[in-house]
């Protein structure tokens, strides 16, 4: 006669106990290399944004003129700048009629961090000294 001996496997419930705590552990793995995936994803986004901005105020005076206005563009991986440059009033509070003038300079770069995500931006602000409008 064959009987049934508890020890000689699992059943269905330890079976199913089993699984339910392999599947916790399998979700919270990829919750944190998700998590992970979406920094790094985040940072290479802010690292491109500042090299456009800092390339941007490199090339003020040779590609981008030193005198006041906006001057906008795009750049790969939906990464957009622009760079603002106006005249810094002397401490009397007057412009220059000639010569040498201060001009402030603010370049900025916005990009979205995925698709229903809030803008970024990064901005930096300089001043270069130049010839007088």
């Amino acid at each position: 006669m064959n009987r049934y001996d508890a020890d000689n496997g699992f059943t269905l419930i330890e079976v199913l106990v089993a699984f339910a705590m392999l599947s916790t552990a399998v979700i919270a793995i990829y919750a944190t290399y998700s998590d992970g995936f979406s920094s790094i994803r985040k940072s290479h986004q802010a690292i491109l944004a500042s090299n456009v901005v800092r390339t941007k105020l490199a090339l003020i005076s040779s590609d981008i003129p030193l005198r006041p206005g906006v001057v906008e563009g795009e750049v790969q991986a939906g990464v957009s700048w622009n760079v603002r440059i106006e005249p810094h009033p002397a401490p009397s509070g007057r412009l220059p009629k000639g010569g040498i003038v201060a001009y402030r300079i603010v370049a900025t770069a916005h990009w979205r961090n995925g698709l229903a995500a809030a803008e970024s931006s990064i901005t930096y602000t300089t001043m270069r000294l130049g010839e007088a409008p």
